[in-house]
């Protein structure tokens, strides 16, 4: 039900938005954001609980599986440099893409704002400013 329920919540917002607004609506729209920002910090707590749950409960199987050999001891010890090396690898990948995005950004806005220069001769220091 979620694929067909968000666009039409979309064309209903869009249908109630297209005339005037009826104040009820907008005084409920200000209201339901107050409640949104006011119960965020509720949400994160119960999120950051249930990770906690969950990180303990996996602990708790790797002891166990642990205490039953050696192999177990092994693969969790792969499993474990796997997932560091992943998670360093992913790290790094994307912040060097959103570095490169916000290069290309700043690129973008500066020939927006500085118009082009008149000469030849001025070209290299036009270059080095971006």
């Amino acid at each position: 039900m979620q694929l067909p329920i968000q666009p039409f919540l979309l064309l209903v917002c869009f249908n109630l938005f297209s005339q005037s607004v009826n104040p009820l609506l907008l005084s409920l729209a200000s209201w339901w954001g107050t409640i949104l920002t006011l119960s965020s910090p509720l949400f994160i707590i119960l999120e950051s609980v249930s990770s906690l749950l969950v990180a303990q409960k996996l602990g708790h199987v790797g002891q166990e599986l642990v205490g039953k050999g050696e192999v177990y001891q092994f693969i969790l010890l792969i499993v474990s440099a796997v997932a560091y090396v992943v998670s360093a690898w992913w790290i790094v990948a994307v912040s060097a893409q959103s570095s490169i995005r916000v290069c290309f950004l700043r690129i973008n806005l500066l020939y927006r704002l500085i118009p082009q220069p008149p000469c030849r001769r001025c070209q290299p220091l036009y270059l080095a400013l971006l």
